[in-house]
């Protein structure tokens, strides 16, 4: 492996892998909107509708947008019914959060990444403690990428070393995720034919 096939493989690998991060960020955000909604809509909060897709939609903006939009709907509830409405929205709210944060986003995030659930999980709370000196508040968001392409360099590695020695480009063909199929690989039937 030459170090300009490095290079390209885990430039390959980056944008495949935050790509799919992105997309689990999309999809905890319709989560979160889905749920938030839900949350208003039982309190009787007015204009559940607008409010919760909002509060989904600013949990795209990592660290504070959740606690924006939590900000936002609690507002709106105390000028409705007060200050006991207000932090009961905010108590429903924080569970939203951690529904997302506990099973959601490992989930969603671990399907787009080829990482189980659990392990997701692990990742993104040892991941944050660990790159937290070098990344501050963005190590935990940033924990899964770097764990998915760490993991698949190496394996990008291997394939290119003994035993199977294949060419820069197969292997990153067979580190490509699979797509709702499984990857072909050879039968001894058709090898025998």
């Amino acid at each position: 492996m030459t170090r300009r096939e490095g290079s390209h493989a885990l430039r390959v690998l980056s944008v495949r892998h935050l790509g799919g991060y992105l997309k689990g960020q999309f999809v905890s955000a319709v989560a979160v909107g889905i749920l938030a909604t839900a949350a208003l809509w039982l309190l009787g909060i007015r204009f559940p509708y607008v409010l919760g897709p909002m509060v989904g939609g600013l949990a795209l903006v990592p660290i504070y947008g959740t606690v924006l939009g939590a900000l936002l709907a609690m507002a709106v509830a105390g000028i409705e019914g007060g200050a006991i409405l207000a932090a009961q929205t905010g108590v429903a709210l924080a569970m939203v959060q951690v529904v997302d944060n506990a099973l959601v986003e490992p989930h969603v995030h671990g399907q787009a990444l080829g990482i189980g659930t659990l392990t997701a999980l692990k990742v993104i709370l040892v991941g944050g403690i660990v790159l937290a000196p070098l990344l501050g508040p963005l190590a935990p968001l940033l924990a899964l990428p770097a764990f998915a392409i760490a993991r698949d360099f190496r394996r990008y590695r291997a394939l290119r070393g003994a035993p199977e020695r294949l060419s820069h480009a197969e292997a990153l063909a067979r580190l490509a995720p699979a797509r709702g199929r499984q990857p072909s690989r050879p039968s001894a039937d058709a090898a025998a034919s």
